[in-house]
């Protein structure tokens, strides 16, 4: 056989006693959630934001992800400066000094 714990007596007793919270208190319990759920479904004014007024603009989210992207494109070529572009700028005869005239002189003055 198995031994009895000594709290299941008072368990037992918790749960013969389950008392029942007075009406008048589940009457103004319900009475406030009925309230709060009237509140939360009125509509009231609502402002809308500036971020949400230029997202709207832009064309919503899918613009504002294609945006991203094609910075994050811009980005990186700006940075990376792959030699898939020389063909293309070869033909156009500029070098880096014809752009920048005083990238590849000394600017230091002797004196």
């Amino acid at each position: 056989m198995t031994e009895r714990d000594p709290l299941d007596d008072f368990f037992e007793a918790g749960r013969a006693d389950r008392a029942a919270p007075d009406p008048a208190l589940m009457a103004r319990i319900l009475a406030d959630a009925e309230a709060v759920a009237a509140a939360r479904a009125a509509p009231g004014p609502r402002r809308e934001g500036r971020l949400s007024a230029v997202l709207r603009g832009i064309g919503g989210w899918p613009a504002l992800a294609g945006l991203a992207t094609a910075t994050a494109a811009g980005v990186w070529i700006g940075i990376a400066m792959p030699d898939v572009t020389s063909p293309f700028v070869a033909g156009a005869g500029y070098d880096l000094n014809d752009l920048l005239p005083g990238y590849g002189t000394d600017l230091l003055v002797e004196g």
